[in-house]
């Protein structure tokens, strides 16, 4: 390792570091709020229906729904879960980052330090390692979006068959010939 690398490589450990901070706490905090609003929603529905039960009416149904729904909803669970492993998993990482930037500090304070390549090459694998899963991490979300997108597309589209689609189709194009038809205000 050199003075320069020393340096190099602690600017780059530090900037993924800064990343890495951010999006642990993006994440610890999409979980947290999350969570607390699904508890939240579920306290003032479990609220509701003591209050009801007490009084002997008749329990509100959607306040069951609620409840219902909070216990049995997979797909928030799993969004949740997925913000937590993954805010866990930015944490590992940026604690392996400042192991690494330590150590790389610390053999820098040396006077006259030893080549330590060891040391060269745990600090390239740390920061490539961590930019590769940052870089991954964005293009995931992308297609991850994309992928719910489509989904929620067909899953429209489904409810309606091809004429109805057909009628759909001619109705914007009927609405795109009058908009192209109508004259628009130039200034000149």
């Amino acid at each position: 390792m050199s003075d320069d690398y020393a340096a190099l490589i602690t600017t780059v450990i530090v900037a993924v570091l800064l990343i890495g901070t951010v999006q642990a706490y993006t994440l610890f905090k999409a979980w947290g709020d999350g969570f607390l609003e699904l508890t939240a929603d579920w306290r003032t529905s479990a609220d509701n229906v003591i209050q009801a039960r007490r009084a002997g009416v008749e329990v509100p149904a959607e306040d069951l729904a609620k409840i219902h729904e909070g216990r049995e909803s997979n797909r928030v669970k799993r969004q949740k879960f997925a913000a937590l492993v993954g805010a866990f998993a930015w944490l590992s990482i940026c604690a392996i980052l400042v192991l690494v930037e330590i150590k790389v500090l610390k053999w820098s304070a040396t006077h006259n330090p030893k080549e330590d390549p060891q040391l060269a090459k745990a600090a390239f694998l740390a920061c490539a390692v961590s930019i590769v899963i940052l870089v991954g991490e964005g293009l995931g979300r992308v297609v991850g979006r994309l992928a719910i997108g489509v989904k929620r597309q067909r899953e429209w589209a489904r409810q309606y068959t091809d004429d109805d689609l057909r009628h759909y189709d001619e109705a914007l194009r009927v609405y795109r010939q009058r908009q192209e038809a109508e004259p628009t205000d130039s200034v000149t």
